[in-house]
């Protein structure tokens, strides 16, 4: 007892004093795949405004099995029966770093209701060793981080990644000329035909090549397509292959991707990056290639040359063997042959060698290099070389390298760089000469390929004016050439237009290269970007400030441009005010500004220097800009020295601002850096006349820092003024002053982390781009070995190999109604076999309002390397509901071009909504053990069957174990035999056995506000932050402390309110190098009936906000220069903060100018306004400087964010919402005939049921008391009818349950239908009952309400159709008996009349089976009053609309049409027997009587026929009720198409004798019962 005591003691002191960190291995006990023993880490970027997660996988390349490792005598042992004893949990031994397989299997152990003993070991080790056995050690001490993602982060920061052998693509037999050259995995499909053997590294390229794009897809360079939105969203993170889709970002890439950098995502998969990178590679490669023995020449001739050429690392001792007097050209000339080839290999394009003569040696001893003959035996190149002077050498055609370069130039270069430079430079000039594959009519005849002129060679037309000469006569370069119309129509769609009539690729643009060629001023459109906009744009900001911006030949401007026409405009404004600019001629939007202001001059005047007296003194802004120099330099001419230039983004152009000398005979300007520096610049040095002469020192002006601070006033003032005039592209928007804005928008790089020196002595890598390890095997000798932790992209003992593997880049979007939903996303990947084996999966979880603006970064292996090449690859992705491990959909994504060793894939993904088309059929017709399902991203196209718990395979045929928590069913089966589990919110681990308790934590730090539920952020899924806080409405922020604000907004009684009112939101963001962007976001209330006040939350900064009543109404409601966090605003609405429409502000004349002239008298309204609108602007008013001026920003009234071109509203409604990115709310704009939160109940036919009238009339969570009239009249309604129905039913079946009148089958018909009637009533009772009692929030069981939907509106048609067709047959029977008489058989009668019946029943349901099929139940949120309803509604496709139609009218026409038929047969049958008793009689006579006698069977089916029209209204209205609010009218046709059902005693009882003695009789006989009871 006290030993398990100390024991416990031992353990806890031991892992309490411990660091914090843990390292938790997976997959330990993998059975058969090509990864295990993996380590996890996460890295996350905060990027601009988005943020990458990256979630890097590091894992041994070989089994630990096979290692012979002795048992770690230093570690603690300790069996799972005697953990148990110790009390231990699993969540302790997941912070005591055990693996993730040895936590779940001691949870599995310890969930035994009677657990069986267990001898499994669990390992205590220490940091840094770790592993099953404590057999691995880290080079560097984990525990000294906070956690493990820094340590590794750390290691590549201290580990200089010096490589001694290269890394290697091994997937491909290629043939670079000698075993011991290798491929890189970026030489395949490069352009450039590497391998020997047939060029198999290109062969398959050209599917890239003529690879064409989608409308919203975005083009690589090299083939690959991306989404759009991705094109140029952030330079850290290209999303291309070879990174064209972020110009500017290789430069960048190759300093963040350093030596010293991880093997992150950005980084591995990036082609451009590799092929810079690898610096170290291209040396190795030089090296290998250089070593290549050539078996042809002697040893001597071999090593001589080497020292001749003084090859780097190969002469250092191989030289010290030759006597110094000995020469090298000695040795050389006597055992060499003719010709030597240095290096033996190839060295370019697969047959390009480097020859040199021994005959030649002797005669360039003279020279500090060695010139040879670049020599090809191929005639691809026979246009470039007959160019040249060329010779033949072992019959290959060579040029000498003096003719293709100055030796001089390159004479100072050793043998390594000469070559690389003739290499690089070769592969430039040959290259369009090149074949890369072969070009076939089937590629070149392609519309979206460019045939090369006299060639048999054909581009892209992506290639052409990329600045890459492809083609041989370098067509593909001219830019004045015709292009066929084809060809135009790709460039033009897909080009950047330098708004010249030039076109260049996308991939040009912003990549610090003006390729577009400088237009005027400085401008380059394809690199200024803000000056692009400037000139394409009429912005309000820019109007009249003195600068001409607007470019005619961009924007149709005719006669007017920007600064003509400036009368009516006021140049002093907050967007001139004091901006270091005279924007206005005068000067006066820089009065006061800037100097300190001594003399007080007035705001008529301004401050200058007289040139006489050299004192400050004011001067008459009336004097200023006139022409003529009052002031010392000309302060007040300050455009004398040049007109207001344009702008770049590197210097400023003209002298505008600049210092004049007076007096000169030339007019004459200097910087103001020559003022006071003790020369004369000036020709009459009027630049040193107002100078402290005892102050100057000698050749620094007095405007430099640090003399400027003990400058004099004159001298202050005429330098801060003649400082350099600089306008930094677009003046944003603002209010009266900056906006303050909090957020951090500066890039932050998680692997910027603080280096920590903890490594245990420096080494060089051993592992290459992995994490070395050493390997225990017995600790009493010491006895370890080198390991690796090898990342996703390489494999083998020191991760030499480079993998075939899918890197993918992935953004989910989902529909506002689901942003706060968490989901479990599940990526595998998988084959095209029957047993559709996944190859590898990863696991992440999601939720739209925390991560709608991250990327995830993911990579996926083949299970074994190489892949098959015979089977195609895809990427298929399951969808979870986190919270209910509710099944959501499935995306489908192919893996293209197989050939490739690396796949980056890019994709915007759009999480499958809620409700799904339930009228779609499977294209699968077998799937034993699952069920067929549609990929929402190939709707009607392709099909796949989603296994049950068990089963796997193509058609789910293939059976596993499942080991997953017993609760949780398996959604598949991994090629490493491992069960594929998705956990719910609160498990965790590869079988969800384990539990984070992170939640049920009590501390102030670790629990969510405001009833927040907490999310716990799961490893290996934790990017920094243990969870997160999914906040309820109202509240935001990490921890939900943060309350909406909230806008009370009352209206005044005479404005007249729509039942939909938009507000819309803008928010002034700062954004990076001091920019200031304009965002907007939109949401709406729903006004059914006139309330005050209307209350608004919104979650979001915001610094504007209008309230747009109906189309383009709009009301001024909030302007606030600083946003105030959970304010509650209160405003009023008044008519006076309407904004009109210059429509109704200007005459006809004034709207029918151009905007560009229009925008000048923009001023003039708000004399008297608060705002105003345009076509394109909102405008508010300001007061300034005693004035009230206007200031404008674009909107557009049209724009509709579209809900991602998806939608969730039903019958065709259009889907909006409120952002365009993460939306947090939607609404549904629903076409005629159709309303409801989703359009999801209509008013045309008879597709209205109870739900649809009377849903939205019924008040959540209020009982009936406090219900609207409608609800309470419709309940009065409900208990009458069925008081009235089941007396009805009742008396009926008192009637016909006595056996006399079972003698004939109206009898039985009428029994029948007593019993329908009753069915009816108490069906109807619990329709209506479950409706009030669900939209009351009463019921909310899932399962009750789907099975009542299914079924009760089903039933409710077939008892109402049944009731009219059970009277339409006791008109036949009546109408057969009159025509038979006395030959009318009673039996068969009784007989037929069953047989009927059960037809009947059998064809009705057959005829309504549609009805149960095609309804659903849909949940909708209300985002106005925060409820939840659930609605029971049914979908039909065109044809089934039609299909509907008709089977009702069938089923109200076709009893009616029997019963009047019937009835008129017979009469006239009555009569006819009649006039042959009564032959004195006439028919007319006898007819007459007879409809007389049985009038009541003829007022029968019209009564009938009259009660079912508002039913047939419903079916066939052409016009349908356009509003909920007529429910009424719905509601009495629903009711009175009950009532014939509740007539039968009326009917068929009272008008007959028989039946009406029949029923006193039956209750003679019950009296009589009760009498003698």
């Amino acid at each position: 007892m006290f030993y398990w005591i100390y024991v416990k003691i031992f353990f806890y002191i031991i892992h309490f004093v411990a660091a914090p960190t843990t390292v938790n291995l997976y997959f330990t006990e993998q059975i058969s795949g090509n990864y295990h023993t993996c380590l996890y880490m996460n890295a996350k970027t905060d990027s601009l405004h988005e943020q990458y997660y990256e979630r890097a996988r590091f894992c041994l390349s070989q089994s630990s099995s096979t290692y012979k490792i002795k048992e770690q005598q230093s570690s603690l042992k300790l069996t799972f029966d005697e953990l148990a004893k110790l009390e231990v949990t699993s969540e302790q031994l997941y912070f005591w770093s055990a693996s993730i397989d040895l936590i779940e299997r001691y949870q599995f152990y310890l969930d035994q209701d009677y657990p069986l003993s267990s001898q499994d070991e669990f390992y205590n080790c220490t940091l840094p060793r770790f592993g099953p056995y404590c057999q691995y050690e880290f080079l560097f001490d984990v525990s000294y981080y906070s956690s493990f993602d820094e340590s590794i982060f750390s290691y590549y920061a201290n580990m200089f990644n010096d490589p001694f052998t290269l890394t290697c693509y091994t997937h491909l037999k290629c043939d670079l000329g000698s075993s011991s050259l290798c491929l890189d995995w970026t030489e395949i499909c490069d352009g450039k035909v590497d391998c020997h053997n047939n060029g198999v590294d290109e062969e398959q390229c050209w599917q890239l090549e003529i690879n064409e794009c989608q409308k919203d897809e975005f083009r690589c360079r090299n083939g690959q397509c991306i989404p759009k939105v991705f094109y140029q969203d952030n330079f850290l993170q290209p999303d291309c292959m070879d990174a064209t889709d972020e110009p500017n970002s290789a430069k960048l890439i190759r300093v963040l991707c350093s030596v010293r950098e991880g093997p992150w995502f950005k980084c591995e998969d990036t082609s451009d990056y590799q092929n810079s990178h690898t610096r170290i590679r291209r040396e190795l490669f030089m090296k290998t290639m250089y070593s290549i023995e050539d078996l042809s020449q002697t040893e001597n001739c071999s090593t001589a040359f080497i020292c001749l050429l003084q090859v780097p690392h190969l002469n250092e001792y191989l030289c010290d063997n030759f006597d110094e007097n000995t020469s090298y050209i000695d040795i050389i000339e006597n055992s060499c042959t003719e010709l030597i080839y240095f290096p033996k290999v190839p060295v370019l394009f697969g047959h390009i060698y480097f020859v040199y003569r021994t005959i030649e040696l002797r005669d360039w001893m003279n020279l500090s290099i060695i010139p040879f003959y670049v020599c090809s035996n191929q005639s691809d190149y026979d246009q470039f070389w007959n160019s040249y002077s060329t010779l033949i050498l072992n019959e290959m055609i060579c040029i000498h390298l003096e003719l293709l370069f100055n030796l001089n130039d390159i004479s100072y270069y050793s043998t390594e760089d000469i070559h690389k430079h003739v290499i690089s430079d070769l592969e430039s000039r040959l290259h369009p000469y090149h074949f890369t594959f072969k070009y076939t009519s089937t590629i070149c005849n392609r519309s979206a390929m460019y045939q090369c002129l006299n060639s048999t060679k054909c581009i892209s037309v992506f290639r052409l004016f990329d600045l890459n000469k492809d083609c041989p006569m370098v067509d593909d370069e001219d830019k004045t050439r015709s292009y066929a119309n084809n060809i135009m129509e790709y460039i033009e769609k897909n080009y950047f237009n330098c708004t010249d009539g030039q076109y260049i690729p996308q991939s040009l643009v912003t990549d610090d290269n003006c390729n577009c060629g400088v237009i005027k001023n400085g401008w380059c459109p394809d690199e200024d970007n803000q000056i692009t906009y400037l000139k394409t744009h009429i912005l309000f900001q820019h109007i009249c400030d003195g600068y001409i911006d607007l470019d005619k030949t961009s924007i149709d401007i005719k006669n007017e441009n920007d600064e003509s026409e400036c009368q009516q405009w006021q140049c002093d404004n907050i967007y001139t005010h004091c901006n270091d600019i005279w924007n206005c001629p005068n000067g006066a939007d820089e009065a006061f500004c800037g100097s300190s202001n001594p003399l007080n001059c007035s705001s008529r005047f301004h401050l200058c220097v007289s040139p006489e007296t050299n004192e400050l003194m004011c001067l008459s802004i009336d004097r200023l800009g006139n022409g003529i120099v009052d002031c010392l330099g000309a302060t007040d001419e300050p455009n004398i020295c040049g007109t207001h230039t344009q702008f770049t983004s590197t210097v400023y152009m003209g002298i505008v601002n600049a210092f004049f000398c007076r007096n000169s005979t030339i007019s004459m300007c200097i910087r103001r850096d020559l003022l006071c520096n003790g020369y004369n610049d000036c020709p009459y040095g009027d630049d040193e006349q107002f100078c402290m002469k005892d102050e100057i020192d000698l050749g620094f002006s007095r405007c430099y820092w640090p003399y400027y601070d003990n400058a004099t006033d004159v001298e202050q003032f005429l330098c801060y003024f003649h400082k350099p005039e600089r306008r930094w592209g677009v003046t944003d928007f603002q209010l009266e002053q900056k906006i303050e804005n909090t957020n951090e928008n500066t890039p932050v790089f998680s692997s910027n982390l603080l280096v920590k020196q903890s490594m245990r002595g420096f080494r060089l890598r051993y592992c290459h781009r992995g994490i070395d390890i050493d390997v225990w095997l017995d600790e009493q000798p010491n006895r370890f070995i080198n390991g690796c932790l090898c990342p996703s992209s390489y494999y083998g003992d020191q991760c030499e190999y480079q993998s075939q593997r899918i890197s993918l880049s992935l953004k989910f979007q989902t529909l506002a109604g689901s942003s706060r939903t968490l989901f479990a996303i599940l990526i595998s990947l998988i084959d095209d076999t029957e047993q559709r084996l996944v190859h590898s999966y990863e696991q992440l979880t999601f939720l739209s309002v925390r991560d709608c603006q991250s990327k995830f970064s993911v990579y996926l292996l083949y299970s074994t390397q190489p892949k098959d090449p015979q089977r195609n690859y895809s990427i298929h992705i399951d969808f979870y509901e986190k919270m209910s491990l509710k099944y959501r959909g499935s995306v489908l994504l192919p893996v293209d071009f197989s050939f490739l060793p690396v796949h980056r894939l890019a994709y915007l993904i759009n999480i499958p909504g809620i409700h799904q088309d339930q009228t779609r059929r499977c294209l699968i017709s077998r799937c034993d053990h699952g069920e067929c399902t549609f990929y929402s991203n190939q709707l009607d196209t392709v099909t796949f069957c989603r296994c049950r718990s068990g089963w796997s395979g193509q058609y789910c045929h293939i059976p596993y174990q499942c080991n997953c928590h017993s609760d949780i069913s398996c959604v598949g089966f991994s090629a490493n035999n491992r069960s594929i589990c998705v956990c719910p919110n609160d498990r965790f681990g590869s079988r969800c056995l384990l539990i984070d308790a992170i939640c049920q934590k009590q501390s102030t730090n670790s629990t969510c506000q405001n009833q927040g539920q907490c999310i716990p952020n799961h490893h290996p899924m934790k990017y920094f932050q243990d969870f997160s806080c999914l906040c309820q409405k109202n509240f935001t922020g990490d921890r939900c402390e943060i309350a909406d604000s909230q806008l009370r907004l009352t209206f005044d009684d005479d404005i007249i309110l729509s039942e939909l009112i938009f507000f819309h939101f803008i928010e002034i963001v700062s954004w990076y190098f001091g920019r200031e962007l304009l965002t907007r976001a939109t949401t709406y209330r729903s006004i059914p009936f006139r309330q005050n006040p209307i209350v608004v939350y919104w979650s979001e900064r915001f610094h504007l906000a209008f309230t747009e009543l109906s189309t383009k109404q709009y009301y001024l409601t909030v302007v606030q220069n600083e946003y105030n966090q959970s304010a509650i605003i209160e405003r009023t609405i008044r008519k006076s903060d309407r904004c009109p429409s210059i429509s109704e502000l200007f005459n006809e004349t004034f709207l029918q100018w151009p905007l560009i002239r229009r925008i000048k008298y923009y001023h003039l309204p708000c004399q008297n306004l608060s705002c105003f609108h345009d076509e394109v602007h909102l405008c508010i008013c300001y007061d300034f400087n005693q004035q009230r001026l206007a200031n404008c920003f674009p909107f557009d009234h049209q724009i509709k964010f579209d809900c991602f071109g998806r939608s969730e509203c039903e019958n065709g409604g259009e889907c909006l919402q409120n952002k365009p990115d993460c939306p947090t709310k939607f609404w549904c704009l629903c076409p005629s005939c159709y309303y409801g939160q989703l359009c999801q109940f209509t008013t045309s036919g008879f597709h209205s049921s109870l739900d649809g009238i009377l849903g939205y009339h019924i008040l959540p969570n209020m009982n009936l008391n406090n219900q609207k009239f409608i609800v309470k009249m419709s309940c009065a309604l409900t208990i009458i009818f069925l008081i009235c129905g089941f007396i009805d039913g009742i008396l009926c079946l008192i009637t016909f349950k006595n056996k006399v009148t079972h003698e004939i089958g109206c009898g039985y018909y009428l029994l029948f239908s007593s019993i329908i009637t009753l069915i009816t009533m108490c069906i109807f009772g619990l329709k209506y009952i479950i409706l009030i009692l669900t939209q009351m929030s009463m019921i909310s069981n899932y399962l009750f309400l789907q099975i009542q939907c299914h079924s009760l509106d089903f039933l409710l048609r077939i008892c109402l159709s049944m009731n009219q067709w059970l009277s339409a047959s006791i008109a036949v029977e009546r109408t057969m008996m009159i025509i038979k008489g006395a030959g009318f058989d009673k039996k068969f009668s009784v007989k037929t009349t069953k047989f009927v019946f059960v037809s009947l029943l059998i064809v009705i349901i057959g005829s309504y089976i549609h009805d149960p099929i095609y309804r659903h139940l849909i949940e909708e949120t209300n985002d106005i009053d925060d409820t939840n309803r659930i609605w029971c509604i049914v979908s039909y496709s065109s044809g089934l609309k039609i299909y509907n139609y008709f089977i009702h009218a069938f089923h109200v026409f076709g009893p009616f049409s029997i019963n009047l038929i019937s009835v008129i047969i017979l009469i006239t049958m009555k009569a006819k027997q009649q006039l042959v008793i009564h032959t004195n009689r006439s028919y007319k006579e006898l007819l007459l009587e007879e409809i007389r006698e049985l009038k009541h069977l003829i007022t029968g089916p019209i009564v009938l026929m009259l009660l079912t029209l508002p039913r047939l209204i419903m079916i066939f209205l052409s016009n349908c009720m356009q509003s909920s609010d007529d429910a009424w009218i719905f509601l009495m046709g629903y009711f009175i198409s009950f009532i014939p059902c509740m007539l039968n005693f009326i009917i068929f009882v009272m008008p007959s004798k028989f039946y009406k003695e029949q029923f006193q009789q039956t209750i003679k006989t019950y009296r009589k019962k009760i009498q003698r009871q």
